[in-house]
């Protein structure tokens, strides 16, 4: 993930936290961001459907 940018990453991962994308993406998203230092960008709640 070395090519990525830190804004890339960053916006991957709010893009797989909101449409609920594979939980080990995830988890490797958030373990790269960690790595990075980076701060977890502040994720906006969707509604639920009902």
């Amino acid at each position: 993930m070395h090519r990525l940018s830190d804004q890339a990453l960053l916006s991957c991962y709010s893009v797989a936290v909101r449409t609920g994308a594979d939980r080990d993406f995830i988890r490797m998203l958030l373990e790269e961001i960690k790595r990075r230092e980076l701060e977890l960008p502040k994720l906006d709640k969707q509604p639920e459907s009902s």
